[in-house]
């Protein structure tokens, strides 16, 4: 069962139990008020009879007659003073009776009387012994089956009421319930197109009740998620960007010793460095990983290294991209900056900039590395970036020249591992460009983070 329907029923079965006692009890309470109302005003006006009657025995001239004429006497005043509904007794028996019914075992009844059932009626049966007139009792004898039928009207029209009522309950509930469950239905929906591979999917949340929390929720999950695979797709892409420059040069200085003889020590610096790429591949991945989120922060080793040792070891990185383009590398650096990082990750950093500038060159062109009282830079004197790009470069998979990006083996991640390296070492990057003029890239060292200081 659907849970709208659970709640609608869990609902209306309360809202029922509750109706039918509390209209149970108050019906119970009007039939004894107003039975009790009749029984009272019935009881009044024997009171009233049976006051009027017995003072005739009081009378001076009542004591004066023969039994004979007394009982004719009372019979006259009885027929004149009561009248149709009530009975005499004397001793227990009937002197006269005024009522559609006999009287039987009177003896029975007491002053707080009784109701029969006679022929489907109710019947209020109230006697008074009089106190002038000794001996001798007054019996009331009243039809009250209306009272007791507008008591069952009461019943009915209550129950019809009821009835209604708890129809249109059950509408307005079922309704209400659906309505507050649909962000569940739509949280349901969403997460069938999330698990289709739609991460942009989200749920409105339209209200701040628990029902909204949840959906709230949903969203920050699929956010992150969304945030999740996204990393994934950086991490393979900024795995592959990276690796191509030291497989570049690990191919290179395998085909020198497959196929060309050299001499003892070219062969052994020839080896050398594909060990030495090697295991910077290994840390690099590593580092990349931990860059994203998927290892441990110790995976970083910062230490204090000057510009100019890292400046050295890019150019030896980059030297084989830059004679293939026709590219001078050079270097502008004053020595005396050190800065505190993970020199395999500010390496990668710099590296892709450069690799960013010999690809914007012309053959003949030059690309700078330098430091600066903040920071470091790359500069080349190559296309540029038009204005109304330079907002996106640093996007992930965003390219300028797409088709020139494609062909030259890009993938559009540069500038953003870049910013990820930047932003783990508290640094930002500035970029300058303009078109046909080049472009400036800088590595801004932010001075309340204290990242680098002058020696």
């Amino acid at each position: 069962m659907k849970l709208w329907k659970k709640l609608t029923v869990l609902f209306l079965l309360f809202l029922i139990s509750s109706l039918a006692v509390c209209g149970t009890i108050t019906l119970y309470h009007t039939r004894k008020i107003n039975i009790d109302r009749t029984v009272s005003n019935y009881k009044r006006q024997l009171e009233a009879v049976s006051y009027t009657f017995d003072q005739f025995g009081a009378r001076q001239e009542f004591e004066e007659m023969s039994e004979t004429v007394r009982n004719a006497y009372l019979q006259f005043e009885f027929k004149k003073c009561c009248g149709a509904g009530y009975a005499l007794l004397k001793d227990g028996g009937t002197v006269i009776n005024l009522t559609d019914y006999d009287i039987v075992n009177p003896d029975e009844l007491d002053e707080n009387g009784m109701v029969q059932s006679v022929e489907k009626k109710k019947i209020l049966i109230l006697k008074k012994v009089l106190q002038e007139i000794e001996g001798y009792e007054i019996v009331s004898i009243q039809d009250i089956t209306d009272t007791y039928r507008e008591t069952e009207r009461q019943l009915g029209l209550y129950l019809l009421i009821y009835l209604a009522v708890s129809a249109a309950a059950a509408v307005c509930v079922a309704m209400m319930v659906k309505r507050l469950l649909k962000p569940l239905k739509e949280l349901e929906q969403a997460a069938g197109q999330l698990r289709g591979g739609n991460l942009k999917e989200r749920v409105e949340v339209r209200s701040s009740d628990e029902v909204g929390e949840l959906g709230a929720a949903f969203n920050r999950m699929a956010s992150e998620i969304e945030h999740q695979v996204d990393d994934l797709k950086l991490l393979l892409g900024a795995l592959n960007h990276e690796i191509k420059t030291p497989m570049t040069s690990i191919i290179g200085y395998s085909e020198s010793l497959i196929h060309v003889k050299l001499p003892e020590e070219q062969r052994r610096t020839a080896l050398n460095y594909i060990y030495q790429e090697g295991k910077r591949l290994e840390s690099l991945s590593g580092k990349m990983m931990s860059l994203l989120g998927l290892y441990e922060e110790g995976a970083y080793e910062f230490t204090w290294i000057p510009a100019e040792a890292l400046f050295q070891c890019v150019e030896e990185m980059e030297k084989t991209c830059a004679k293939a383009h026709g590219v001078t590398l050079k270097t502008e650096c004053r020595g005396k900056w050190n800065y505190l990082v993970d020199p395999v990750l500010m390496e990668s950093l710099i590296g892709n900039l450069v690799q960013n500038g010999i690809r914007a060159s012309e053959p003949g062109d030059t690309v700078i590395m330098r430091d600066t009282e903040d920071g470091m830079e790359v500069q080349d004197f190559g296309r540029g970036i038009p204005e109304s790009e330079i907002a996106n470069i640093t996007k992930a998979f965003y390219m300028v020249d797409k088709s020139r990006s494609r062909k030259e083996g890009g993938a559009g991640l540069g500038l953003a591992i870049c910013g990820q390296i930047a932003k783990l070492h508290h640094a930002r990057l500035e970029i300058r460009s303009r078109e046909g003029e080049g472009t400036v890239v800088r590595i801004h060292f932010e001075d309340d983070y204290k990242t680098f200081t002058g020696r």
